[in-house]
């Protein structure tokens, strides 16, 4: 009697794991099959039209950062060529005074020079 009991409460365990296994297959099986057709096909426009919209925005954000960039750039620029513009002339008079100052302090050497050879 003993083994025949231990037999029957075995094999009752077995059972209703095997029902309890069913029931959650079942369920997850519900929860994970395969949607219809026409549900995918929503999911997968929906999809489509969000990540269109992020890559427009994204394209929208980076247009604006390369226009602030090129308007910076340009304004850097013009204040260059202005400051250049600027100090053009006298950079060109301060070249022709030092040109001045070198050819009048070497007229001595050159004196000296001709009355050593000459």
């Amino acid at each position: 009697m003993g083994h025949e009991e231990g037999t029957d409460t075995r094999s009752h365990s077995v059972l209703m794991g095997f029902f309890a296994g069913l029931l959650v297959g079942a369920g997850l099986g519900l929860l994970l099959a395969p949607r219809p057709g026409s549900e995918v096909r929503r999911g997968v426009a929906a999809s489509a039209d969000d990540l269109r919209r992020r890559a427009s925005e994204t394209l929208h954000h980076s247009q604006e950062r390369m226009s602030h960039a090129v308007e910076r750039g340009r304004d850097v620029y013009n204040r260059a060529r202005h400051i250049a513009d600027r100090t053009r002339p006298h950079a060109a008079e301060a070249g022709h005074e030092a040109l001045e100052d070198v050819s009048q302090a070497a007229e001595p050497l050159r004196e000296g020079i001709k009355g050593v050879a000459g």
